[in-house]
C-alpha cells in the first residue's frame, strides 16, 4: 500500500494557502485550479491508506490451516483463529470430517476443511461461554477498524448442538462485555451448513497502535458433547477490516485550510470589486 510519509503531507499543501495578495479574477481563477487539483490529491492519498480490505479464511481444501487463505494484509496482520473454553481437546482442527459435513451446500463453498468447536452449556457469559478468536493487529501508526464478519456455521442438531452466536470485541476495553451491533438470526440452523452474513449497526474501531481481539461465542445448547467431537463448526469467514492513519484527519484539514483561504480572498475580491 502507498504511504506518502507523515512529515511531508502538509508541507506539500500548506504552501498554498501563503499565496500572494492577488486578488485579480485570473489569478484567483488559477488558484482555484490548483486547490482543487490539491484537495483531489489529498482525497486520493487518504483512500489508498484506508481501502477496504476481506481477508478470507476457508480453513484449507485440501490441508487445514487456521491461518487467513486469502487477502491482502496492508499495514495490518491477522492472527490464524483460535478457540476459546472448549469443552474438548479437538485434533485435528481445522477438521476435514464429514461430521459435520462439509459445506457443500452453501452457495459458493470451499468445502474441505472447517474450524471445530465443542461448546459449553449455559447462558451467554464472557469468562465461561466457548468462542472462536481471531485477532488483527495494526503495523505501529495505525488503528484497526473492523467493518464486517459474515461466515458459514454447522451446529449438531438435538439439546447438544448450539443455537446462537454473538460476536464481541475487546476494542473498548471491557473485556468482550459489549456485544456488537451486528444482524445475526437467533436461531441458528442445525443438522446443516447456513451462511450468515452480519450487518454492523456501526464499525468496531480499534486504538493507535493497539490490536483489537473478536470473539465469535456460540450459544443455547443444554447438554455437552462425547469426548473428543464437536457441536459446532465454521468455515468461509469474511473478515472485513480497513486500517486508515492517525495522521489522515491532518490530510483533510490541510485540504480544508486550502479550501477556506481561497473562499476568504474570493469574497475580498468581490467586495473590492
Amino acid at each position: 500500500m502507498f504511504c506518502l510519509p507523515e512529515e511531508t503531507r502538509c508541507p506539500l499543501i500548506v504552501p498554498l494557502v501563503w499565496l500572494p495578495a492577488d486578488n485579480s479574477e485570473a489569478f484567483l481563477m488559477k488558484t482555484r485550479s490548483w486547490i482543487l487539483g490539491a484537495v483531489a490529491t489529498v482525497t486520493g492519498l487518504v483512500a489508498a491508506q484506508a481501502q477496504v480490505r476481506t481477508i478470507g479464511f476457508n480453513f484449507g481444501t485440501s490441508s487445514g490451516t487456521a491461518s487467513a487463505t486469502s487477502g491482502s494484509q496492508g499495514n495490518f496482520s491477522v492472527s490464524p483463529f483460535t478457540i476459546g473454553a472448549s469443552t474438548q481437546t479437538l485434533t485435528p482442527n481445522p477438521s476435514s470430517a464429514t461430521s459435520p459435513i462439509p459445506a457443500s451446500n452453501v452457495s459458493g463453498a470451499s468445502g474441505g476443511f472447517h474450524y471445530d468447536l465443542a461448546a459449553t452449556t449455559g447462558a451467554m457469559a464472557v469468562g465461561t461461554s466457548s468462542y472462536f478468536e481471531v485477532t488483527i493487529t495494526p503495523n505501529t501508526g495505525f488503528r484497526v477498524v473492523i467493518n464486517d464478519f459474515d461466515f458459514s456455521a454447522f451446529s449438531v442438531t438435538g439439546t447438544t448442538g448450539p443455537t446462537a452466536f454473538t460476536l464481541r470485541s475487546d476494542a473498548n476495553a471491557d473485556n468482550f462485555a459489549t456485544a456488537i451491533g451486528v444482524t445475526i438470526p437467533s436461531t441458528l440452523t442445525q443438522n446443516s451448513w447456513a451462511r450468515y452474513d452480519t450487518t454492523f449497526s456501526s464499525s468496531v474501531v480499534g486504538a493507535l497502535n493497539t490490536a483489537v481481539k473478536l470473539r465469535l461465542y456460540t450459544t443455547g445448547n443444554s447438554a455437552n458433547v462425547a469426548s473428543a467431537v464437536a457441536n459446532v463448526s465454521i468455515d468461509d469467514v469474511a473478515l472485513s477490516v480497513t486500517v486508515p492513519e492517525a495522521s489522515d484527519c491532518a490530510l483533510y484539514g490541510c485540504a480544508a485550510i486550502v479550501g477556506f483561504t481561497w473562499w476568504r480572498r474570493s469574497k475580498k475580491s468581490v467586495k473590492q470589486a
